[in-house]
């Protein structure tokens, strides 16, 4: 039988200007919050260093909610029973860049349990993806694994000329650079 811990990590550290509308994080924690005994399923996914990451921590910070941070492909009955215990109610299980975390597809297999409320609890599921692709097809289109999906595609124009204004060492060269 598999034993797992807590380990306490430091505070998310946020930069100190964030670029871009992030009031979709405030729209998901009011589902929650209002959505009964149910967990709640959130995907960031797209481009690498497009925001996704940033966007998950804010949320987290937002919610005043525990962290549970997964950073290794863990699995089985055992996990299940450990994240399942009601201690653990109300609280967010951060996934960052899943499609590394959870390589294989059988073993993230154990996490749609859990998301599927196969037992009682309350959780926030909240993944990031650079690769959407790599992800299990199971947990793709499902409204009662992932209920909001943010796709990353390309940064916004007034984001970009927003981190232009505020990094370009010679403003000469925005006309070039945009």
């Amino acid at each position: 039988s598999a034993s797992y811990y807590l380990k306490e990590q430091a505070a998310f550290k946020m930069p100190s200007k964030l670029y871009g509308d992030f009031g979709f994080t405030d729209r998901w924690l009011t589902s929650y919050i209002h959505n009964s005994e149910k967990n709640l399923g959130i995907m960031l996914s797209g481009l690498k260093g497009t925001g996704k990451t940033v966007a998950a921590q804010l949320f987290a910070i937002n919610s005043g909610l525990p962290v549970i941070f997964i950073t290794s492909e863990e699995y089985g009955p055992d996990f299940e029973a450990f994240l399942s215990n009601p201690v653990f109610a109300n609280s967010i299980i951060f996934i960052d860049e899943f499609e590394k975390v959870y390589r294989d597809e059988e073993k993230s297999n154990s996490l749609l349990t859990l998301m599927d409320g196969m037992y009682h609890t309350k959780l926030i599921f909240l993944l990031t993806a650079n690769d959407y692709g790599r992800i299990n097809n199971r947990l793709k289109n499902r409204l009662n694994r992932i209920k909001y999906h943010k796709i990353y595609d390309k940064l916004d124009e007034q984001t970009i000329i927003d981190v232009i204004g505020d990094l370009l060492t010679r403003p000469e060269l925005k006309p070039s650079v945009l």
